[in-house]
């Protein structure tokens, strides 16, 4: 009986030693799938600088027919730019939901829930700036064809502050939420 126990307790402690070493295993799994979606992060904000600088290369054309046209074509190459930045997005969500599958400690889970919640606000403000350059583009064809009127361009006006409202809400919850994902990491020493 005694040599039994003592069989049991080898192989207990064999367990522990194989579940520690495939947690840890899991853990080096997350932390690589982690430093994916950060270069994803990394890419997307890339993106978003080139977004803006589309933005501002689009006001300094002019109105005549030949500045609208290349005004056109800079949001145009713009609105790409929103499509692969939400492509980034997307697999930045796809990262940390891979992370969810692995076996991992209930605080590195819990990071990973708050990385997974800032993403998703992160996609959702892509959207008012999808919007704002489709009314960009509604604008400017408009104003190319010369069937623009004052009406047109007041509910442009409207719209562009409305966007620009809804896409600063989205990019405060963002940063709010991704502060809070990275100190709760900070203090939990997950990184370690």
């Amino acid at each position: 009986m005694k040599r039994s126990m003592g069989a049991i307790i080898i192989f207990t402690l064999c367990g522990l030693i194989f579940a520690v070493g495939c947690s840890s295993l899991q853990t080096e799994e997350a932390n690589k799938l982690i430093d994916e979606a950060n270069k994803h992060i990394e890419k997307g904000n890339l993106l978003e600088k080139e977004i803006e600088k589309s933005m501002d290369e689009m006001e300094s054309f002019g109105d005549d027919t030949a500045g609208l046209k290349k005004s056109l074509k800079v949001t145009n190459e713009a609105m790409k730019k929103v499509d692969e930045q939400e492509k980034e997005g997307k697999a930045v969500m796809k990262n940390y939901k891979e992370i969810k599958k692995l076996k991992i400690s209930e605080e590195f889970m819990k990071y990973v829930d708050m990385e997974i919640d800032a993403a998703e606000v992160d996609i959702e403000s892509i959207k008012p700036m999808r919007q704002s350059l489709n009314e960009f583009v509604i604008l400017f064809e408009k104003s190319i064809k010369g069937t623009v009127t004052e009406k047109d361009v007041e509910d442009f006006g409207n719209k562009a502050v409305k966007l620009a409202d809804q896409g600063e809400v989205k990019v405060k919850e963002y940063e709010k939420l991704k502060d809070k994902a990275d100190k709760y990491f900070k203090s939990e020493e997950l990184g370690e």
